[in-house]
């Protein structure tokens, strides 16, 4: 029986909206000093658990097409049932 297998992408959307997080508290750091440098410790902690949300996906087990969500039934590509 073919499933959905889930994979993460290493880059793309996902993976450049985690290095703005990383970034963020240097730079507000930088830009206005103590509450900028808190400002964007709390701004790296948001944009690192959006992009890590947006760097997992779904994928058929049979022909490994990526899937819109993880509800999908039936693959588009090869019409392979999905469990």
């Amino acid at each position: 029986m073919n499933r959905r297998e889930k994979y993460s992408e290493f880059a793309g959307a996902g993976c450049a909206i985690q290095a703005l997080g990383l970034c963020a508290p240097v730079v507000l750091g930088l830009l206005a000093s103590v509450p900028g440098f808190i400002v964007g410790c709390v701004l790296a902690v948001v944009l690192l658990a959006v992009g890590s949300s947006q760097s997992n996906k779904v994928r058929c087990s049979a022909c490994k097409n990526p899937l819109a969500s993880a509800k999908v039934t039936m693959c588009p590509t090869c019409k392979a049932p999905l469990s």
